[in-house]
């Protein structure tokens, strides 16, 4: 009995003394992504040479509709924003309150989606909802709420250092610790 009581310990904490080595593992997600490194200007301009055209391929597909135009306005107000770290990137999440009932499609759209981090590492976004064609009452808070979630991949994250969500009255910011 004791001898196996004794295997048992040896066993549990060569198991344990294992998990230190995930943290270094390539298996671990979040060692995916190392740091950067200065790439010359060649270096760059030889990794984006455009592929080959193949001209029997239409480049456009005639029957396709349209993709449909979002014309969302900005929620009311921000009440909450949280930021929940995911092995992929993170998740950032916002709580709203509408100015009327009835919103939907809630989106946070990029500021300037061509470069949605700037010079300071801010990711700016807005906080749109949709309202419906036709009067909604403006009814109590509860019926008001609205939430809304974005995916950031590690890549995007990476030169962030504030996420900051636009509403119509306020504005709320996530600093990196």
């Amino acid at each position: 009995m004791r001898m196996r009581a004794v295997s048992f310990l040896f066993l549990i904490s060569v198991a344990l003394t294992a998990c230190s080595a995930w943290q270094s593992s390539r298996m671990n997600p979040s060692n995916w992504f190392g740091n950067s490194r200065a790439v010359s200007p060649a270096e760059a301009a030889e990794a984006t040479v455009p592929q080959a055209v193949n001209p029997l391929i239409p480049q456009t597909n005639r029957f396709a509709r349209p993709a449909p135009v979002y014309s969302g306005v900005l929620i009311d107000q921000i009440t909450d924003l949280r930021v929940e770290q995911t092995t992929e990137g993170a998740i950032i999440i916002a709580d709203g309150l509408a100015a009327r009932q009835g919103a939907y499609k809630a989106r946070l759209i990029p500021i300037d989606p061509e470069n949605p981090v700037d010079a300071n590492g801010r990711l700016a976004y807005r906080f749109e909802v949709l309202y419906p064609d036709f009067a909604t009452p403006i009814g109590p808070d509860a019926t008001r709420r609205v939430a809304v979630a974005r995916s950031v991949s590690i890549q995007d994250l990476a030169p962030v250092r504030v996420i900051h969500v636009d509403a119509a009255r306020n504005a709320r910011e996530s600093r990196q610790n």
